[in-house]
């Protein structure tokens, strides 16, 4: 009833019903306990606070407190990147032995810091065996929670000026402010983060990551290799390949030679391919370049 409530609205963003509970699903869904089950839940507590909120996009878990800062404290102790990334592999016994007193010895191995971070819900099972669990964010909301909160215990930055900023130049399609965000969000990293290239991806990747109402895929497995970053809106596609001490045009061509983008040609999505290129030294975005696909032409691949 409440989705057929949004959907009498003439104030509503999504036309179509099945968009609108697909976006739900996406910001909410996700939780899933047996890697032997296909079967996913929904945060009830963000649900219920989503319809009673006027149907608003919002990080609902955060504001309630259920998100645990402990996790996140002690995820600083692992691979950050590996986490942000969604690539996280733990050990089943990790899960089914763990003991809470080796928390307040602070004996925790990198397995059960994972395993903690699951317990917590910013995890949970994408897939696995009776060995091994592969884990990711369950949804949009824990994505951008966990992630805001990582760079803000990480680096001191309160991020929510960047990310405020960062949607809407990504609404308005102006990608010369959305340069100037990401620039003043590098400046903002203390240098010791910056000075090797897990760092500088790690800071790229979280600034995607932390944009609500943005699916964001880092390192998108494509024919010829992997993408920078994907960023996909409800009417675009930015497929985007960062360099270091290069040029923007190296990696706009890149993102064509390798046919990053292709496999959005047959969407209804327009499809924005953008270059950027960091300069080591000082930390800034000097230029960058962007063109909209003509879906009209053969793919690569196929000349």
């Amino acid at each position: 009833p409440y989705i057929d409530e949004y959907m009498s609205r003439t104030d509503r963003e999504y036309e179509k019903r099945e968009d609108f509970v697909s976006a739900i699903r996406e910001y909410y869904d996700g939780y899933k306990f047996s890697y032997e089950s296909n079967v996913k839940v929904f945060n009830p507590v963000s649900v219920g606070s989503f319809f009673n909120g006027e149907c608003r996009f919002k990080n609902y878990w955060m504001e309630t407190g259920g998100a645990s800062t402990l996790a996140v404290e002690l995820a600083r102790e692992y691979n950050l990147e590996t986490i942000i990334l969604d690539n996280v592999e733990l050990d089943v016994n990790s899960i089914s032995s763990f003991d809470y007193l080796l928390l307040a010895q602070k004996k925790l191995s990198q397995f059960q810091i994972l395993a903690l971070i699951y317990f917590t819900g910013y995890l949970t099972i994408k897939e696995g065996n009776i060995n091994v669990l592969t884990l990711t964010f369950p949804n949009t909301e824990v994505k951008t929670t966990f992630t805001q909160f990582l760079v803000q215990k990480y680096s001191g930055i309160v991020v929510g000026f960047f990310v405020n900023k960062a949607e809407k130049a990504l609404k308005d399609h102006n990608l010369a402010q959305l340069v100037k965000v990401l620039n003043a969000y590098y400046i903002e990293h203390p240098y010791t983060l910056l000075e090797k290239e897990k760092g500088y991806q790690l800071a790229f990747y979280s600034f995607f990551v932390m944009m609500g109402g943005v699916a964001m895929r880092a390192e998108e497995t494509t024919l010829l290799g992997r993408s920078d970053v994907v960023l996909e809106t409800k009417n675009d596609v930015y497929v985007i390949e960062l360099k270091r001490d290069k040029t923007a045009q190296e990696a706009l061509e890149q993102v064509k030679t390798m046919g990053y983008h292709e496999k959005y040609v047959n969407t209804d999505k327009i499809i924005h391919i953008i270059g950027l290129n960091c300069i080591t030294d000082t930390r800034q975005i000097n230029e960058w370049v962007e063109e909209i696909v003509d879906k009209t032409k053969e793919p690569n691949y196929l000349g």
